[in-house]
């Protein structure tokens, strides 16, 4: 009986090695993910890798799914068909850049508006954001020296 009881207990601390090392090798693999897909709320810049042209923008979602909008219609993708003759690249996430992180809508339009007029990208469409204009125009006046 003794040796039933060894043999078992044996057999238990066998299983369980044989378990537990499985189980570390099985264990769910972790997908490496680009750097601008676990961002969001974020200011960006776009850069193309052919030419000079590059693009700012602003997204409360993740940046990730903000680049795959751009891949369909968008100044980005008229860009590399127009210019360049070419479809838009498969690694296209690899040319955006969060430029900063914002806590609120106000925050992203005064950030993406004085990023606009900084580096002046050639592919945005309008300089400013028109909201962030008007709601700017009745703070900024002489007196605060804006």
């Amino acid at each position: 009986m003794l040796q039933m009881l060894l043999g078992h207990n044996l057999c238990l601390t066998l299983y369980m090695r044989i378990h537990m090392s499985c189980k570390r090798l099985f264990a769910k693999v972790r997908e490496v993910k680009p750097a601008t897909v676990n961002q969001q709320c974020v200011v960006y810049k776009f850069q193309c890798n052919l030419c000079d042209a590059g693009y700012v923008g602003y997204t409360r979602g993740h940046l990730q799914k903000r680049v795959d909008g751009h891949k369909q219609k968008s100044s980005i993708c008229k860009h590399y068909c127009s210019k360049h003759n070419l479809n838009v690249p498969p690694c296209l996430s690899e040319q955006f850049h969060a430029l900063t992180k914002c806590t609120n809508k106000f925050d992203y339009l005064i950030k993406e508006m004085l990023f606009i007029r900084k580096l002046k990208p050639s592919l945005n469409v309008q300089t400013d954001s028109i909201r962030a204009k008007v709601f700017t125009k009745g703070i900024c006046d002489p007196l605060f020296l804006c």
